[in-house]
């Protein structure tokens, strides 16, 4: 137990917390850093700061290529889970035997004295929700607590096709459905409040945080000519990266655009890079700090995230980056993003994409880099000082010890 918690319980009993996620165990993401690095992160910097505050277990379902992979090698960060679940081949046969295996482990700890106040389920997932489900038949079930990161299908039309082929499938339950069955949520999205309030259930907001207590030393960079402007994130078409290229060649803009991250259109990109004197693509960088010391190299740094695959549902983890590197920050206006970078920030909306982007593009190109400079460094300071995951874990332990104690609404 944390030496924090152990004097918390000198004092009185802290809330005892059983965490369902999907973070690596320690020395698994250096060796994997394609599995899902952001995600990955989030989880260990939210729940390690947690366990300053709460008596927390956690549980993690890890995918089936790393089984069998195991001790660690290396000293990359990660969870000591209680429980490893393990995929398996075929989706659904996989799900039910870790659903099967978590109750197993739950009924067990509760027979050797174990009460848990509440449970904290990362995501909307086939095992996890049916566990869900099964927990709140039992007698007395502790208070369940959803943390909503990201979700495809909230607030979207589902066709009626789509709705009989998850009727066939005995683990699928659609997510709007699937809400219903948490006491509360914790959203990292500032729009999901709607799935929640209509039905007055207790919802807090929890984009992300930060660890950096000061940011990287300054970068080398041109300090008169065009400005520059950088990407740097997921290659992929819900993260916006054709959008902006398209928007940026179109602009005319005697600036240059740079790229880095890994994705299926990189081979894409590669294909327009060569073809443009403006455009360069510089593929992976070996972990997220260096993305953040790459970044401060540049100008402006985009995120121009759409209004489409859900992302009205999930938040960029990559804007925090952004924030760290001090520079100018042009993005969307999604999921409350603009309520984390304050007014520094360059906020265009979503819809059209392209057109905004190309005038944003134009407009910020125009402005003096001394007041772009003044922008990302307030920026910075803002996210160091609201959105450090201590501040952070300090809030949402407060939300779940009121849920715990049935005092949330």
């Amino acid at each position: 137990m944390n030496e924090a918690v152990r004097r918390a319980r000198d004092k009185g009993h802290p809330v005892r917390l059983l965490y369902l996620g999907y973070a690596f165990p320690p020395g698994v993401i250096g060796r994997f850093p394609n599995l899902n690095p952001a995600g990955h992160l989030v989880e260990f910097q939210l729940i390690r700061a947690l366990e300053e505050h709460l008596d927390l277990t956690s549980v993690g379902y890890m995918p089936r290529e790393l089984r069998g992979r195991f001790p660690p090698r290396d000293d990359s960060p990660g969870l000591d889970h209680r429980l490893l679940l393990w995929e398996s081949r075929g989706a659904m046969l996989s799900n039910w035997r870790a659903w099967r295996r978590l109750r197993t482990w739950y009924c067990e700890a509760a027979a050797d004295g174990t009460v848990f106040d509440a449970v904290l389920v990362y995501n909307l997932a086939p095992a996890y929700n049916r566990f869900v489900r099964w927990l709140r038949s039992q007698r007395h079930p502790p208070r369940v607590v959803l943390l909503l990161a990201d979700s495809s299908t909230l607030g979207r039309r589902i066709s009626l096709a789509r709705r009989l082929k998850w009727r066939l499938q005995p683990m699928r339950m659609p997510d709007e459905q699937a809400v219903k069955m948490f006491d509360a949520a914790i959203g990292f999205s500032r729009d999901t409040e709607r799935f929640f309030a209509l039905r007055g259930v207790p919802w807090h907001w929890m984009p992300g945080g930060v660890t950096a207590e000061g940011g990287c030393p300054e970068a080398d960079r041109p300090a008169s000519g065009p400005l520059t402007f950088a990407y740097f994130g997921a290659l992929a078409e819900h993260a916006g990266i054709l959008p902006l290229i398209e928007a940026f060649l179109a602009s005319g803009v005697p600036g240059h655009l740079h790229i880095c991250g890994h994705g299926q259109l990189g081979p894409i990109i590669t294909t327009i890079a060569a073809r443009s004197e403006n455009l360069h693509f510089h593929g992976l960088l070996a972990t997220p700090d260096d993305c953040v010391a790459w970044a401060r190299k540049f100008d402006v740094l985009v995120n121009p995230r759409p209004a489409t695959w859900g992302n009205e549902n999930n938040f960029p983890s990559k804007v925090f980056q952004y924030a760290l590197a001090g520079r100018a920050i042009l993005t969307t206006r999604l999921s409350g993003v603009e309520h984390v970078l304050g007014p520094g920030a360059v906020v265009i909306e979503p819809d059209p994409l392209v057109d905004n982007l190309k005038q944003a593009i134009l407009a910020t190109a125009q402005t003096d880099r001394i007041e772009l400079r003044r922008r990302g460094e307030e920026i910075r300071q803002r996210v160091l000082g609201n959105y450090s995951w201590r501040r952070q874990a300090r809030r949402v332990a407060r939300f779940l010890e009121r849920v715990a104690g049935g005092q949330a609404h």
